[in-house]
């Protein structure tokens, strides 16, 4: 197979995290969410941040569903007319049975911008959720572009985030038998800090079921062996059902 292709494409991300209401820098009675720790070694108290600390993940939440098309067009005049080195994506939280449409953006260069891109989504006919308390775990889905290479069979590099990676597996998992094959992986596993989420990447032969990590251990090795594992774990899961 001939790899190290570089693949432009689209598809989506599906993980679990901690999320709690930001009451500060944004916009009145609004919505906005933030995970507290969204992977392995990075975190911090959010009720104390560091004033030089630069937000990672804030989810803007909004009032009505919308099309990923309508924000990627918005957010693209945004980042153009303002000069702005974030990103921005479609998602949508489920906390509880309730469903939040949200646009994540990553990147910003400080807390303080987070209004101002509010702003601009509003003057964009974006309709912001009001404001709601928020401290809670939510299952979150993100409608991503993705920039990725080929560099083993089955195994994608992100080249938007190198600290990512996407393992294509052959069965199609819902979130309950992810969880169980996750936890599997990691009690298999003596350097179990890794990040995994359930993933989907569109190719031009039908859709491809991925489990992104997230690990700092950047290497082949490395995620040759997460691939075996995960194969083991999706083989033991299926067998168990």
């Amino acid at each position: 197979m001939e790899t190290n292709q570089i693949i432009e494409t689209i598809g989506s991300v599906t993980k679990k995290e901690h999320l709690h209401s930001i009451s500060y820098n944004v916009l009145p009675d609004t919505m906005v969410l933030e995970n507290t720790n969204p992977f392995p070694g990075y975190g911090y108290q959010v009720e104390n941040i560091p004033s030089d600390l630069k937000p990672r993940s804030i989810f803007l939440i909004l009032r009505y569903r919308y099309a990923p098309e309508k924000i990627a067009r918005i957010t693209q005049s945004l980042i153009n007319q303002n000069q702005l080195k974030c990103y921005a994506a479609y998602g949508e939280i489920q906390i509880r049975g309730a469903i939040y449409p949200c646009i994540r953006v990553k990147k910003l260069d400080c807390f303080e911008m987070i209004p101002k891109v509010q702003q601009y989504y509003k003057q964009n006919e974006i309709k912001l959720m009001g404001f709601k308390f928020i401290d809670d775990e939510g299952q979150i889905t993100i409608h991503k572009v993705l920039k990725i290479i080929e560099i083993s069979d089955g195994i994608y590099r992100d080249l938007f985030d190198k600290e990512k990676f996407y393992i294509k597996i052959d069965k199609q998992l819902n979130w309950k038998s992810f969880d169980s094959i996750g936890k599997m992986v990691k009690n298999n596993l003596a350097n179990n800090n890794f990040d995994a989420a359930l993933g989907l990447i569109y190719r031009f032969n039908g859709p491809e079921d991925v489990v992104r990590i997230y690990d700092k251990n950047t290497t082949l090795k490395r995620a040759l062996e997460l691939k075996k594992e995960f194969f083991k774990a999706v083989k033991k899961e299926f067998i168990m059902v």
